[in-house]
């Protein structure tokens, strides 16, 4: 089972109603030899708000992988999207909504950014949310 010694997160955009974080985990280096020097970064899935009659909507994408621990992600997910949204008095930090997916990438182009969270989120988000990104 993969372990990480952190997780971090990465806003990829963000406008009044809608943020789209990349989950990342940075690799525990007891799991390599004496021979590794450096530290790796993963994508382990992503974290999609939505503000949608005053109320936060918080899905949690995990790519799907049986090597990971899904149960700490999600976890430390949680721990970061209270932190973040506590403060709005609009989060029920026990409405989750996590879903699997098996799209990974680590970076693309602005005019790819609507196109690549439209594959993760299907139809989970509404369309007039997702027409808010401009490109």
């Amino acid at each position: 089972m993969s372990k990480f010694e952190a997780y971090s997160f990465t806003r990829l955009i963000r406008t009044q109603n809608f943020e789209f974080y990349f989950i990342l985990g940075v690799n525990d280096p007891q799991d390599f030899d004496e021979y590794w020097d450096g530290r790796l970064i993963e994508v382990l899935g992503y974290l999609v708000t939505y503000i949608k009659n005053d109320q936060h909507n918080i899905f949690i994408y995990l790519i799907e992988d049986e090597t990971k621990n899904f149960q700490e992600i999600i976890k430390h997910v949680k721990k970061f999207a209270s932190e973040i949204y506590t403060y709005t008095g609009l989060l029920d930090t026990t409405n989750f909504i996590i879903q699997s997916t098996n799209v990974y990438q680590k970076s693309l182009g602005n005019h790819e950014i609507v196109d690549f969270i439209k594959k993760i989120v299907n139809e989970d988000i509404p369309e007039f949310i997702l027409a808010e990104i401009k490109q």
